[in-house]
C-alpha cells in the first residue's frame, strides 16, 4: 500500500527555548517530534525518548529522517536532565547516540529491563548493586 502525504508539505512551526535558563514557574512540554519531549515541572527536567540525531536508524545514511522545524533542538541544547524515560527500544524511542552524548547529564534512567541492557551495553550506566 502506498501512503501519500507522509511528510508535511511545509516546515512545522517552531519556537526555539533556551533550556539552559530556569524554566518558568508554570508547567512546560516542548515536542521535539514523534515521541520525544521534555516536560519541566516543579524545577524537574523529564527527558522521554530522546532523538536529536537527525534519523531513527542505528546509521546515519538510512532511516526515517525528523520533518524540517521538528530538528532544530541538538543533544548539545539539553541541561540537566533530573529523568531520563526511554519507553522501549525500537530506533524511533532509543538513540544510541543521544543517549551517549547526555548519559552525563542525566540524573536517573527510567525504563523497562530489556533497554536497560541494551544502555548498559553501550555504557550509559553502570550496573548498580
Amino acid at each position: 500500500m502506498k501512503h501519500e502525504r507522509k511528510a508535511p508539505d511545509f516546515m512545522l512551526p517552531t519556537v526555539k527555548r533556551d533550556f539552559k535558563v530556569t524554566a518558568s514557574d508554570k508547567p512546560e512540554l516542548t515536542w521535539f517530534g514523534h515521541s520525544s519531549y521534555l516536560l519541566q515541572v516543579n524545577g524537574v527536567n523529564i527527558l522521554v525518548d530522546p532523538i536529536f540525531s537527525g534519523r531513527t536508524s542505528p546509521v546515519s545514511w538510512a532511516g526515517a529522517k525528523a520533518f524540517d522545524g521538528a530538528d532544530i533542538y541538538k543533544a548539545e541544547d539539553m541541561s540537566r536532565i533530573d529523568v531520563m524515560l526511554i519507553s522501549h527500544d525500537h530506533y524511533d524511542h532509543l538513540d544510541y547516540e543521544t543517549i551517549l552524548k547526555l548519559k552525563d547529564r542525566v540524573g536517573v534512567f527510567v525504563t523497562s529491563l530489556a533497554v536497560g541492557a541494551h544502555l548498559e551495553y553501550c555504557g550509559a550506566f553502570l550496573r548498580r548493586k
